[in-house]
């Protein structure tokens, strides 16, 4: 086989793995009192609703969970005042977002 056939039998191969995900159907209309919404959560007392704190963690095993972990750890240690209240960072988080190893953590 010549090099000009090798060349496109690896670009046809490389342009088979492209991937194609389809497009979400917009909305026909949006209710505000419906879906996911921090103001309808049941938040513990003692988080603030003026200070909003979101962590978010990567993946990667065991070293993304070990990262994950010594951060809220410290999170934990770390003392603020917030409106005239003594508390820590770890109490006034709101939400975790996570994938893979950093999802064991956020759990």
């Amino acid at each position: 086989m010549s090099r000009l056939a090798i060349f496109i039998l690896f670009a046809c191969l490389a342009a088979e793995a492209c991937a194609h995900f389809p497009v979400n159907a917009p909305l026909a209309q949006w209710q505000k009192d419906a879906g996911y919404r921090f103001d309808g959560l049941d938040l513990d007392e003692g988080n603030s609703d003026s200070l909003f704190v979101c962590l978010s963690f990567s993946g990667g095993g065991t070293r993304a969970a070990a990262l994950a972990y010594r951060v809220m750890k410290e999170l934990r240690r770390t003392n603020i005042v917030w409106k005239g209240q003594s508390t820590t960072l770890l109490a006034e988080v709101d939400c975790i977002s996570s994938v893979s190893g950093g999802s064991f953590t956020a759990a």
